[in-house]
């Protein structure tokens, strides 16, 4: 996290503002996941990710920032490049929807690599059967969905090499574990 803050450029309100909704609601979506199961699934947290409130680590604030930020980013740039090297256009009030739809699914796919690593390095277990249910991804997706609005409607520099680099890292770390960690 603190690398993506230190590649960030021109650090202003938008992106404090950026930083703070996902730290509260990642940590928010995860207390209420984790005390009522009405997101994400039944689920529970080891003490492997640290200190925990209402039974959540606060690492996840972080993590969630850090997941936000990084598949808004990527989705961003990958879009730009498209823009620059094939004219592709559409119209602002698309493109909006169009990213933020993007990145949402970026974040899923993360997390589905990221999930079974997740358990085999008991960060968290699944009850009560260990399976990562599919309402999880769905809720992934729609909580993503929603701080990935907010990416594209703030106005902060959203490239960020770093961060796109940081996503594609995770992915072939979760990848490589999960083939070859038993």
């Amino acid at each position: 996290m603190l690398l993506l803050f230190y590649t960030q450029q021109k650090i202003n309100k938008s992106f404090w503002l950026f930083f703070s909704v996902c730290f509260l609601a990642g940590f928010i979506y995860e207390i209420i996941g984790v005390n009522t199961g009405f997101l994400f699934g039944d689920y529970e947290y080891s003490i492997v990710m640290g200190y925990k409130i209402s039974g959540v680590p606060i690492l996840l604030g972080n993590l969630w920032f850090i997941t936000m930020y990084c598949v808004g980013s990527l989705t961003f740039q990958s879009y730009n490049w498209l823009k620059t090297n094939f004219n592709f256009k559409v119209s602002s009030q698309i493109e909006l929807h169009l990213l933020a739809i993007i990145g949402a699914f970026t974040a899923v796919f993360l997390d589905l690599f990221l999930e079974p690593v997740a358990i085999k390095l008991n960060f968290w277990q699944w009850y009560p059967l260990g399976e990562i249910p599919i309402y999880n991804y769905v809720c992934w997706f729609f909580g993503s969905l929603i701080l990935q609005y907010l990416f594209v409607n703030l106005n902060f520099n959203k490239k960020n090499i770093f961060a796109f680099y940081l996503y594609v890292i995770q992915l072939i770390f979760f990848i490589t574990i999960s083939l070859f960690y038993k």
